[in-house]
């Protein structure tokens, strides 16, 4: 995978729970992680774009 590298500092029992879910899921930890990141981040964008209700109440006009 290309991109960018970032470290991470995982309470052990995060990261054995993230570790369960990523077998779960058929896929590597790191593949989870990313795969997380990336949906939360795209999800971020969607409700900006949508939510009228922040648009009313936001400083940027």
């Amino acid at each position: 995978m290309a991109g960018t590298r970032v470290l991470l500092t995982l309470n052990p029992l995060v990261y054995e729970a993230l570790k369960k879910k990523a077998g779960e899921e058929l896929m590597t930890l790191q593949e989870l992680i990313s795969d997380t990141l990336r949906k939360s981040v795209l999800n971020q964008k969607k409700t900006k774009k949508t939510d009228k209700f922040l648009d009313q109440f936001s400083r940027k006009r």
